[in-house]
């Protein structure tokens, strides 16, 4: 939930994505709100360049095209301007790295600010980003047991494939492990581990188990960490707000 201090003009609260990839996502990140007022809560999405895209969630009745740009606040790319005002999120990241205005993903967040009322709050769920749903809390790493396994020394041993996953559902992006027998690694990348024992181990080994040590540490992608709410900070360190827009008169229901 984001709530927005007090005073409302000078306060803002957001969800941080955290380490998010330096690539855009290729398709637009979504979040749903159980509130939407005078543009807010938004995606913020900024760029090593200078400028920023704003994105409105569903109920903001914008459809497709709900994304706008921000231009940077100075400096060549401060008066680019984008036609339309709203526009689809494929259309406004090209528009902005064919200007030379955008580069790398430098931050991504939900932002609710000052355009709504003080002590204002939004119920934020399903958010979507890079293709993948972020679920709030721990992620915790599950390695299987993959039980006794024996080898002999001076020959290769079979590939022996660990599985690992998030309560998250988060890709793991890589594996280490410390403890393996002289000759043995594991490959960081899929969590195999392989080898030729060099010298005289104990034919069996667990993993792990009492004779051989061993330890295996999947790590989640970078890109997938779960979002966080921060606290409202300073004007200074305000994020780009989004652009006026006018709204239709709510109808009755």
């Amino acid at each position: 939930m984001l709530t927005v201090g007090t005073p409302s003009d000078t306060t803002y609260a957001k969800i941080t994505i955290n380490s998010p990839p330096a690539v855009a996502p290729a398709t637009a990140p979504t979040f749903t709100t159980n509130y939407d007022d005078a543009g807010s809560p938004h995606w913020v999405i900024q760029f090593a360049d200078g400028d920023s895209l704003v994105g409105y969630p569903s109920n903001a009745d914008l459809g497709d095209a709900n994304w706008s740009v921000v231009p940077a606040s100075s400096g060549a790319c401060s008066d680019l301007t984008h036609t339309p005002q709203h526009d689809t999120y494929v259309n406004v990241v090209a528009f902005v790295q064919n200007a030379g205005c955008g580069g790398n993903l430098t931050g991504a967040a939900i932002v609710a600010d000052g355009n709504q009322a003080a002590e204002t709050s939004d119920t934020i769920t399903d958010i979507v980003y890079d293709g993948e749903t972020l679920v709030s809390g721990p992620d915790t790493m599950t390695v299987t047991n993959p039980g006794a396994e024996t080898g002999t020394v001076g020959m290769t041993i079979s590939a022996l494939d660990i599985a690992a996953s998030s309560n998250k559902g988060d890709r793991i992006a890589s594996y280490a492990a410390t403890g393996l027998p002289a000759g043995l690694s594991v490959d960081t990348s899929t969590g195999a581990i392989t080898g030729t024992p060099p010298r005289l181990v104990p034919t069996t080994s667990r993993f792990p188990g009492p004779t051989t040590a061993v330890r295996l540490a999947p790590r989640p992608s970078p890109g997938r960490s779960r979002p966080r709410r921060a606290r409202p900070t300073s004007p200074r360190s305000c994020p780009a707000r989004a652009p006026s827009r006018a709204r239709a008169p709510a109808s009755a229901r």
